[in-house]
């Protein structure tokens, strides 16, 4: 019987070490620096094409990411590199989306660490709210390269569902959304280390 006893928490600890991921998957060490491509359709309003390069790096020791858009062009009109930041914090195992520094109701990107299955509030709106939900590990190719075990997202809201997809040590690889109106596409280009 003590054989058995002490054989359980054994075998529940190597469970629970293939279940769980020791990788970050939203760094935020001071000089990682991210480039990402992005591509905007919109079928309504302005019914065009809209392709960035979005740029993002973390340069403080609070572990604060700003992302900046750093060139735009729209179908073939092209604009100079206007600034459009925004930040991302770890908070208690939450990582919160800043629209800028004046923001003081930020979205709840991820709730780490992420666990199949895991649902959260991003952020709530008077017409709902827009969920997110862990739904497992994929390998995704972007121009980046490909990152085995990244944990695929899913935010629901009421008009639009989007995916992100998160890489061990890496962070946001990809995301993709659609509405009725629009189509967003973000891709990972460039991920450098101090």
């Amino acid at each position: 019987m003590k054989i058995v006893l002490l054989f359980i928490p054994a075998m529940l600890f190597f469970i629970n070490c293939r279940t769980e991921h020791a990788q970050d998957y939203h760094p935020l060490a001071v000089g990682l620096q991210w480039e990402y491509s992005v591509t905007q359709t919109d079928t309504v309003t302005i019914a065009g094409i809209q392709v960035s390069t979005i740029t993002a790096a973390v340069s403080s020791p609070y572990g604060t990411l700003f992302e900046q858009v750093t060139s735009t062009d729209w179908e073939d009109t092209s604009t100079a590199a206007w600034l459009d930041t925004s930040y991302l914090q770890e908070n208690d195992g939450n990582v919160l989306f800043y629209n800028d520094l004046n923001d003081s109701e930020p979205d709840t990107l991820l709730v780490l660490p992420l666990v199949l299955g895991n649902t959260w509030t991003v952020r709530t709106e008077p017409w709902g709210d827009m969920t997110g939900e862990v739904l497992g590990l994929e390998e995704v190719s972007v121009p980046a390269g490909t990152f085995t075990e990244s944990w695929r997202i899913r935010y629901t809201g009421l008009d639009d569902t989007g995916y992100s997809w998160f890489g061990p040590d890496v962070g946001l690889v990809k995301h993709e959304a659609a509405s009725p109106a629009s189509a967003f596409l973000k891709e990972l280009t460039d991920f450098s280390t101090p």
